[in-house]
C-alpha cells in the first residue's frame, strides 16, 4: 500500500516534468540582472511557482503513527488508561492549571455528545506543539490522537480529548481560572441528568460558541494565564526591513483582549500595548524594546511552553543586539506554514530595505524633474529585480519541500519512522 502511495505521489514523469519546468527558473542572479530582467520573464517564473505550489499542496505525508518521548516511541492514539501514568508522567511536560486554562480559552473546545449523554473537552494543535497536549494528558488524563495527517506544507495535527466523568472533573478545575469559556465549562461540569435540561444545555453551548460570554471588567488575570493564552493565540513577529519585534495576540472576542491589554499595561508599566481598535479589530500588539523584553521575560518565567524556545532565542537576540538576519531567523520557529512561500529570506529583506530607502529618497526629493525621473527609473528596476529574485527563491524552497517529503517517505518505508524533526521548517 505504501509503495502504491509513493508511486502515486512521486511518479518519475511528475518529477521529470517538474525539473524541466523549473530548470530555466533557477538562473544565477547575474543572469537575472541581464537579459532576463524583464516583466515577461517574471510572468514565466510566477507561472512555474504557481504550478509547483499546486503540486506541493497535493502531496501527502506518511501517516503519523507514534510520538517519541524519552527516546521511546509510543503508538498513537496515546491514552491515559493504556499506560502506567505514575511512571509515564515523568516524561510529560508540567503545566499549572492557570496556564492550561489560558490555553484552553484560546484553543479549547467544549461540545455536547450527539446522544447528549455528556460533554467532550478537546484541544487541537500542530505536531510541533505536542508538549501542551501532553501537559493536558498529564493533568487530566484522556487521549492524544491524530487529528489530521500532513499534506503539502501543512504539518500533522494532534488532538487531546477527554469525555465521560473525567471531562466533568476537568471542566470543573479549568472553569475556576478560565475567562472566555467559563460558562461553557460550567455547563460541562454540571451536566444534568434530565433529558429536557440536557437539550437546553446543548443549545446554550451552541449559542455561546457564536457569541462568547464577555468577561467581566474585573476579570482577574495572571501571568500564567496570559502565558497559556499567548501559546495558543500569540505570535512573535520580526519586521522584514528593521530589527523591530512585535508581540501579537489575536482572538475573535475583543473583550478578553481588552482585559489582557489592561493587564499587560499595568504589569509592565508601558503603554506600548495597543488594540483592539473597534469591533472589527481582533488583536492587540506590544511593540518597543522595553515592553517586548519585559513581556517575554514574564511569559518565560510563568510557564510558556509551545513558544518557549522561540521566545528565549528572540529575547537573547534582542538583549545581545544580534543582527537583523539572526533575529528574524529565531522568530520563524513558532510560526505556522500558512505563509511559508510568502516570507522573505535574508537577501529579500535586504532588497526590501534598499527599496524602502529609495522610496524615502524619492518622497523627499526636492530636485528637478530629471532627478525625480532617475529615482523613479531606479525604483522600478529595483522592484522588478526584487520580484524576480523572490520568486526564484520561492521556487527553490518549493523544490526543497518536495525533496523533504520524498525523504520522509523513504525514512518511513525503511522503518526509521519520522517525527516532528522531519517536519518542514
Amino acid at each position: 500500500m505504501l509503495c502504491l502511495l509513493r508511486k502515486r505521489s512521486f511518479s518519475c514523469s511528475s518529477r521529470h516534468s517538474l525539473r524541466l519546468a523549473t530548470s530555466a527558473a533557477l538562473l544565477p542572479t547575474s543572469q537575472t540582472r541581464g537579459t532576463h530582467l524583464e516583466p515577461q520573464y517574471l510572468e514565466k517564473l510566477v507561472t512555474i511557482s504557481q504550478r509547483l505550489q499546486k503540486y506541493v499542496k497535493g502531496l501527502r505525508w506518511p501517516r503519523l503513527r507514534h510520538l517519541e518521548l524519552g527516546s521511546v516511541y509510543y503508538e498513537l492514539p496515546l491514552s491515559s488508561w493504556r499506560v502506567d501514568m505514575s511512571a509515564f508522567s515523568q516524561l510529560l511536560p508540567e503545566a499549572g492549571l492557570e496556564y492550561l486554562a489560558g490555553f484552553f480559552d484560546g484553543d479549547g473546545y467544549v461540545g455536547a455528545h450527539t446522544s447528549l449523554s455528556g460533554c467532550t473537552l478537546s484541544v487541537g494543535q500542530s505536531v510541533c506543539g505536542q508538549e501542551v497536549l501532553l501537559a493536558f494528558l498529564r493533568v487530566f488524563g484522556g487521549t492524544v490522537r491524530v487529528l489530521s495527517h500532513g499534506k503539502g506544507c501543512k504539518r500533522p495535527c494532534l488532538q487531546w480529548q477527554i469525555h465521560g466523568k473525567k471531562s466533568g472533573l476537568a471542566a470543573q478545575l479549568l472553569q475556576e481560572h478560565c475567562v472566555v469559556k467559563k460558562e461553557q465549562l460550567s455547563i460541562a461540569a454540571t451536566w444534568p441528568s434530565n433529558t429536557l435540561e440536557r437539550i437546553h444545555c446543548s443549545s446554550r453551548l451552541a449559542e455561546l460558541k457564536k457569541r462568547p460570554l464577555c468577561p467581566p471588567k474585573t476579570a482577574r488575570l495572571s501571568w500564567s494565564y496570559v502565558a497559556g493564552f499567548f501559546d495558543a493565540e500569540g505570535c512573535i513577529k520580526v519586521c522584514a526591513i528593521s530589527k523591530s519585534v512585535k508581540l501579537e495576540l489575536s482572538q475573535k472576542d475583543p473583550a478578553v483582549l481588552l482585559s489582557i491589554k489592561s493587564f499587560l499595561q499595568s504589569e509592565t508599566g508601558s503603554h506600548q500595548v495597543s488594540g483592539p481598535h473597534g469591533v472589527s479589530c481582533k488583536y492587540i500588539m506590544a511593540s518597543g524594546f522595553i515592553a517586548v523584553t519585559r513581556i517575554l521575560q514574564q511569559l518565560l518565567v510563568h510557564g510558556l511552553l509551545v513558544k518557549r524556545v522561540t521566545a528565549s532565542n528572540v529575547l537573547a537576540s534582542m538583549l545581545f543586539r544580534a543582527s537583523h538576519a539572526e533575529l528574524r531567523k529565531t522568530g520563524f520557529s513558532n510560526k505556522g506554514n500558512q505563509k511559508r512561500y510568502a516570507r522573505l529570506d535574508a537577501a529579500g529583506c535586504e532588497r526590501a530595505r534598499q527599496i524602502k530607502v529609495l522610496q524615502t529618497s524619492l518622497q523627499n526629493s526636492h530636485g528637478g524633474c530629471e532627478r525625480s525621473e532617475t529615482l523613479k527609473s531606479q525604483l522600478v528596476t529595483m522592484q522588478l529585480e526584487h520580484k524576480i529574485a523572490s520568486t526564484q527563491s520561492r521556487i527553490q524552497l518549493l523544490r526543497a519541500d518536495i525533496a523533504s517529503i520524498q525523504r520522509m517517505f523513504l525514512e518511513d518505508s525503511s522503518g526509521n519512522g519520522f517525527g516532528p524533526a522531519s517536519d518542514l521548517q
